[in-house]
Parts: C-alpha cells; sequence; structure tokens
C-alpha cells in the first residue's frame, strides 16, 4: 500500500538508531535518519506529531552506565542503571509536537547503542 501524499496527512511508523552513545547529550532524530552521537539540537518537524513507542538502550562496553532520558520540558529518567552487557527497555508512549525534542545521556565513559522506534503523523 503506497503512503498518501503528506497534503493527506499521513502516518508512518519509523525508526532510529544512535551508535556508540558518548557522555554528551544527543536529540533523538525523528525524519527516518539517524542521529549524530553529540547533537542535541534535532526537534520534531513543523507540523509533525511524533508519538514514541519505544527506546531500547544497550550497553556494549562491558561497563555499569546510568542513563538519562529528557524531553524539552523536563527528565523522564534520570540515573537509571545500566548494566554492563545489558538491555534497558522503555516501552512507554510518549508525544511531541514540532519543534520538541527527546534527548539521552549516559554518564561515564560509555558505549551505548541506542534504538527507538515511533509513528510519524505528517500534517504539512
Amino acid at each position: 500500500m503506497a503512503i498518501p501524499g503528506s497534503s493527506d496527512g499521513q502516518e508512518v511508523l519509523r525508526r532510529g538508531t544512535i551508535i556508540t552513545q558518548t557522555t554528551a547529550w544527543t536529540a533523538l532524530k525523528f525524519d527516518g535518519t539517524s542521529p549524530t552521537t553529540g547533537t542535541n539540537s534535532y526537534t520534531v518537524p513543523a507540523n509533525h506529531i511524533i508519538t514514541i513507542l519505544s527506546v531500547i538502550w544497550l550497553e556494549r562496553g562491558n561497563a555499569d552506565e546510568i542513563i538519562h532520558f529528557a524531553h524539552a520540558t523536563g527528565y523522564i529518567l534520570i540515573n537509571q542503571d545500566l548494566p554492563a552487557r545489558d538491555t534497558f527497555i522503555w516501552n512507554e508512549r510518549l508525544v511531541a509536537k514540532g519543534g520538541e525534542n527527546y534527548q539521552t545521556y549516559s554518564v561515564g565513559s560509555s558505549n551505548i547503542d541506542i534504538t527507538y522506534s515511533y509513528l510519524d503523523q505528517d500534517w504539512s
């Protein structure tokens, strides 16, 4: 089935990946591409509503870590332990509109991969 033209409105399931998240805040990107680690300026595009379905953090560096997850209005997850070689899954729905963002951060010299899935409602 084809995706309707954006002038008709559309809903598309997408995913993004952050490879080797380090100690800098990184914003999730919502255009079907993956964010660059340490870039925290990505926002939801104008005339879009994003519903985050899940976020998965995977520790790859064989070291215990602490992770944070935040929205423009404040922290959603703070000081969450992520043991060495372990996974933490956030599967509560979150919503953001144009100009807002979600960011993740890890404490220490981390090596974390993050995969997230979301519904992109485009009304442009």
